[in-house]
């Protein structure tokens, strides 16, 4: 008796432009989606682990350069996990980051990684535009310069196929 079925994302006997995902596990129906439903179901997935990689970030700067961080700047790394064992701030962006790295398991196990891994470029645009707006930090015109050809870039690639 089979309980599961599964095809692999992105090999199918279909039309071009569909995956075919179907089978059951104790009942429960997989219903085949379209590469397109497949993409749209998975980038709220990006996206969080997107925005969880920014705040994660921008809480462990601010817990870094808060007031009494014990000089950090001497590099002793049992004052380091002390520290972040002692901040609300580094302990908020560690979890953070877990959580956006769990995420991230479940993007890669949706898509191809050559397709989901550039979205993760902007990151570098969402850190610049916090930690000008947030921290104050002067953001030259060089970067905002970059800064737009990764942005470019991102939409290159989401305009792009995303099976090989």
């Amino acid at each position: 008796m089979k309980l599961f079925n599964l095809a692999i994302p992105g090999k199918s006997s279909r039309a071009a432009g569909t995956t075919e995902v179907e089978g059951s596990v104790q009942g429960a129906q997989f219903q085949t989606k379209s590469a397109k439903e497949q993409i749209m179901s998975t980038l709220w997935l990006i996206g969080l682990s997107i925005a969880t990689g920014v705040a994660g970030q921008t809480l462990l700067k601010l817990g870094v350069t808060q007031p009494g961080d014990g000089g950090i700047a001497a590099f002793n790394p049992l004052a380091i996990i002390i520290m972040i064992f002692k901040s609300p701030l580094m302990m908020g962006g560690l979890l953070l980051y877990g959580v956006g790295a769990l995420s991230w398991i479940m993007v890669l196990s949706r898509m191809n990684l050559s397709y989901a891994y550039p979205f993760l470029a902007l990151n570098f645009v969402l850190v610049a535009l916090v930690s000008k707006i947030v921290l104050g930090e002067a953001i030259p015109l060089m970067r905002w310069i970059g800064i737009a050809f990764i942005c470019v870039g991102i939409v290159a690639i989401a305009n792009s196929t995303h099976q090989g």
